[in-house]
């Protein structure tokens, strides 16, 4: 019984038409995975590997005063970067700016500066040339 249940199964298996196509075509081009551009860099890679190493022999980053230095200096290579682009930002202004900026030095300047007792006597409020 259960063998004529098998054999009427198998029956309707064959009754479903095989497909038109081909599942292998060699004609096709098949795509290809991209690859990561941090992980393609050579030193990307040997850090990477130094790290699993270090971590294999138990030892941590901390004690390791190469790959520290190399960090810092990085950093600070960017600290310059960006230092020398803030300075090129203030050096490269408009025209305008600058002439704005000029005017406010001058202004600044006449502020500081030392002046005649008339002009002093007028900001007290007695101008000194009348006492009536």
């Amino acid at each position: 019984m259960y063998s004529d249940m098998q054999r009427e199964q198998h029956g309707t298996g064959s009754i479903m038409a095989q497909p038109d196509y081909q599942d292998r075509n060699d004609d096709l081009i098949k795509p290809k995975k991209l690859l990561n551009p941090v992980k393609a860099s050579k030193s990307h890679q040997e850090l990477h590997r130094e790290l699993l190493m270090n971590q294999k022999r138990g030892t941590g980053i901390e004690n390791k005063p190469e790959l520290q230095r190399v960090l810092e200096h990085r950093k600070r290579d960017q600290h310059i970067r960006k230092k020398k682009e803030e300075e090129e930002a203030l050096r490269l202004k408009s025209p305008f700016e600058q002439e704005l900026l000029k005017r406010q030095q001058k202004l600044d300047q006449v502020w500081r500066s030392p002046r005649p007792a008339l002009y002093q006597a007028a900001d007290r409020g007695t101008m000194g040339l009348c006492k009536w």
